[in-house]
């Protein structure tokens, strides 16, 4: 009596659904774990900048309540190489420097949580020479967060008298944090582009990468003093004006803040909290859009605006 082999294996057809199921499913899954990556990096990010928070408060308690200075051009300082304190007789010291003994976190690393994770770029050896951890180079050009100069060390108008004794340039002096009417609606630091080179890594023109304006820092309802506004072809953005550009960050129109998450960035507010914000809102209070020329950009509400100390009367 024969017996019937029963079949083994798989014909074509059923192999090749199988193949498409598998192929469906990291579709699927593929983005979702991407966004999960991101997503992490974000938490990250938005982690460092909690503690980069904690250490301004805790340099505010010493100093008398007084914010750190986001920039200081004095001159009383050891000289450093400066570009924006006037070339090489000037010297700087910048906010990420300041705090650096309260967050106990080095700028000239890595793993520093003054260095977001979403950025991949090897900072370190983009410079000729090997920055120290007291080099402003490193605080200048590689720190990825950055301060609200406009209004935290404010210059009203632009005028020379406000200055510090002892600076070479026009910012004026940090504000005592009474000044500030609402703190949980005043910005402290944000995401930040990396260094915007213009002509190289050893000639040491850089724009600063820890120094972010406000959307309307200048115009006819506006008494803040900044290096730009947000708007097309802006400071941030000067790839698009033909001045060079940041190193591997997008034209975004909005300064140095990066919406590197998601199409929004990280924001620290001056209570100390933090949370992501898009663009949009982080320039709520104001006519800001996407290819608005710079100074075009207008504060329209100010009781919204996210940037300047108070929320009614004048920006100042």
């Amino acid at each position: 009596m024969k017996t019937k082999l029963s079949r083994m294996g798989f014909t074509l057809i059923e192999l090749l659904v199988v193949i498409a199921i598998i192929a469906i499913l990291a579709a699927i899954l593929f983005p979702v774990f991407a966004q999960a990556r991101e997503k992490a990096r974000q938490i990250t990010c938005l982690s460092n900048m909690k503690q980069i928070t904690l250490g301004i408060l805790q340099y505010e308690e010493d100093y008398d309540e007084t914010m750190v200075p986001a920039h200081n051009c004095d001159l009383s300082l050891t000289s450093r190489v400066s570009f924006f304190c006037g070339g090489s007789i000037a010297a700087r010291l910048d906010w990420p420097q300041t705090i650096e003994p309260y967050v106990k976190s080095p700028l000239n690393r890595g793993n520093s949580v003054f260095y977001c994770p979403d950025l991949e770029a090897d900072f370190y050896h983009q410079w000729s020479a090997n920055p120290t951890n007291t080099s402003d180079q490193w605080s200048s050009y590689f720190v990825t967060y950055a301060m609200n100069l406009d209004y935290l060390q404010p210059d009203p108008g632009c005028d020379p008298h406000q200055v510090l004794p002892t600076a070479s340039q026009v910012w004026g002096f940090p504000v005592n944090i009474a000044r500030i009417e609402e703190p949980a609606n005043t910005v402290l630091i944000t995401d930040a582009k990396p260094d915007v080179i213009l002509s190289g890594p050893a000639t040491g023109a850089f724009y600063p990468s820890d120094l972010v304006d406000s959307p309307a820092d200048y115009g006819a309802n506006s008494l803040a003093c900044g290096l730009d506004a947000w708007g097309a072809c802006d400071f941030g953005d000067g790839e698009a004006c033909g001045l060079g550009g940041p190193n591997g960050a997008q034209i975004t129109d909005t300064n140095m803040f990066d919406p590197r998450h998601s199409q929004g960035g990280n924001v620290a507010f001056c209570d100390g909290h933090t949370k992501w914000l898009t663009p949009g809102a982080l320039a709520a209070g104001t006519n800001w859009y996407r290819g608005i020329p710079d100074g075009n950009v207008q504060i329209t509400d100010l009781s919204q605006y996210l940037w300047s100390l108070n929320k009614e009367g004048t920006d100042m």
